[in-house]
């Protein structure tokens, strides 16, 4: 990830993880104090295997929801 100066923000999974507990939870104003950001679950992602892989608006997605997340960024705007 790069900052406006195109320098580098994160470095490691533990940097991300503060970034996402810290300024992006208190920047959203919606997370509940219990909640906290990790990366995916092996367990989760092992038992989902079937399933997240699978085309839900005639495209296959893969990981990333591509036309939810641009939609979600543009009502960011």
């Amino acid at each position: 990830m790069l900052d406006s100066n195109m320098d580098p923000l994160l470095s490691t999974s533990s940097d991300l993880n503060t970034l996402m507990n810290g300024a992006i939870k208190t920047k959203l104003k919606i997370i509940p104090e219990n909640i906290q950001w990790r990366r995916q679950s092996s367990v989760v992602f092992a038992n989902m295997r079937g399933e997240n892989m699978k085309p839900r608006i005639s495209e296959v997605d893969l990981i990333c929801a591509t036309k939810g997340t641009e939609a979600w960024v543009q009502k960011l705007k």
